[in-house]
């Protein structure tokens, strides 16, 4: 399965697609660097002189892409160059789509906070749509590198919970351990009023001698002793062989956005990409409940990848 790295030529393009060669070459397949621009300049509709100013630019675009398919090529990866019209993230997710690829790679500005909202982001939009595992890339691609290389293991924070988008993450999670040596965090974020619901759900009889239930944001919630203990034996119940041997599973504890919370989480272990599963919410379920991919894109210091749902049986 293939790699595909959307590119504008920038910094960041640079580095996302380093490193998206990085794990084509440790999968033994091909790096697809698709460039994308907004206007078709073979319309011939067009004025002359308008025809000739496009002409040119494609020109300027074809010589940029071939150098850095060139580069890329030195790295010891097949590359395939390709060129296309229309709005970066749709043509990216839906030519990721046509090519059934593994991975969708594509550079971020580093733009966090009140400047990302109001700039937006064709990475994080790509992210959102995509219905293949998409890498927001951030920051250098050196440990990739030495990854490729056989000379150090890739750190990888996969966030985890109870839901089902939590396989597909692991899915690709494996991917890459399959591909060269990785250390595996397992990450899950507690947030104890969620928590209590999910145990006295579990178990709707009261346990002898538990303290009695009470209400919770008009839920009647029990109150289970030992809340961590039990959340971890349930998750290491559920994720069970579905994840790399001798990976750690880590619980904490947090009243903030989840998002945040791994994001600082993955910058203290030194974490080269965080993963986290998507449910692409949208309409006002996205509104409600948000995304936690989306927030750990605009705040990780590292690549965040965003997995998305299953896709539907063909």
């Amino acid at each position: 399965m293939p790699i595909l790295c959307g590119t504008d030529f920038s910094e960041f393009a640079t580095h996302a697609a380093e490193a998206a060669a990085h794990l084509a070459r440790r999968m033994r397949d091909r790096l697809v660097l698709l460039h994308v621009g907004r206007t078709r300049d073979d319309d011939e509709q067009l004025p002359p002189e308008r025809a000739t100013e496009l002409l040119k630019k494609r020109n300027k675009v074809v010589g940029l892409l071939t150098d850095q398919a060139e580069r890329l090529r030195a790295l010891g990866v097949e590359v395939q160059e390709e060129i296309m019209a229309g709005e970066a993230d749709e043509v990216l997710a839906d030519y990721a789509d046509a090519i059934s690829a593994h991975s969708v790679f594509i550079g971020t500005h580093g733009r966090r906070g009140f400047r990302a909202w109001g700039t937006g982001s064709v990475a994080a939009r790509t992210a959102q749509q995509s219905r293949r595992p998409t890498v927001v890339w951030r920051g250098k691609p050196d440990r990739w590198a030495a990854w490729a290389d056989g000379k150090a293991p890739l750190r990888v924070m996969c966030g985890v919970d109870f839901s089902p988008a939590t396989e597909r993450a692991l899915d690709w999670v494996s991917s890459l351990a399959d591909a060269g040596p990785i250390e595996l965090h397992l990450s899950h974020i507690l947030w104890p009023p969620n928590e209590q619901k999910r145990q006295a759900a579990k178990d709707k009889m009261p346990h002898a001698g538990a303290e009695p239930p009470h209400t919770l944001h008009g839920f009647e919630v029990a109150n289970p002793p030992n809340m961590e203990t039990i959340c971890r034996a349930d998750l290491e119940a559920r994720l069970r062989g579905k994840f790399p041997a001798g990976s750690a599973l880590e619980i904490r504890p947090n009243w903030g956005r989840p998002a945040d919370a791994l994001a600082e989480w993955a910058e203290d272990v030194g974490t080269d990409v965080l993963v986290i599963a998507t449910r692409h919410l949208t309409g006002i379920a996205g509104l409600w409940e948000g995304s936690v991919a989306q927030g750990a894109i605009a705040t990780a210091r590292c690549a965040v990848a965003s997995i998305p749902p299953p896709l539907a049986p063909a």
